[in-house]
């Protein structure tokens, strides 16, 4: 499994959630919003995230499984509670 996480450098819960699965040893990939010229898996996800959900929140987390479509998990408090981790609010 692996982690995809949609964010920008600037927020402190996206830095919060790639700290967290460095932590874990979880394997991720981090796409910056506020950089990244979004294309395929990246701008598939922020669709679904932002207009599906109508999520306007950052960071956006979801889990990979091989060989199956990301799911969705949530932000930084649903990656805590995944790692069975206290989601410590700032």
């Amino acid at each position: 499994m692996r982690i995809i996480i949609l964010g920008a450098d600037w927020c402190q819960y996206c830095n919060r959630a790639k700290a967290l699965a460095d932590s874990q040893d979880m394997p991720y990939t981090y796409h910056n919003l506020d950089m990244t010229v979004l294309a395929s898996e990246a701008s598939q996800l922020k669709y679904d995230a932002f207009i599906e959900r109508k999520q306007g929140t950052l960071p956006q987390i979801y889990l990979e499984h091989p060989g199956g479509k990301p799911e969705y998990l949530g932000g930084y408090t649903e990656l805590a509670r995944h790692f069975n981790k206290d989601a410590v609010t700032v």
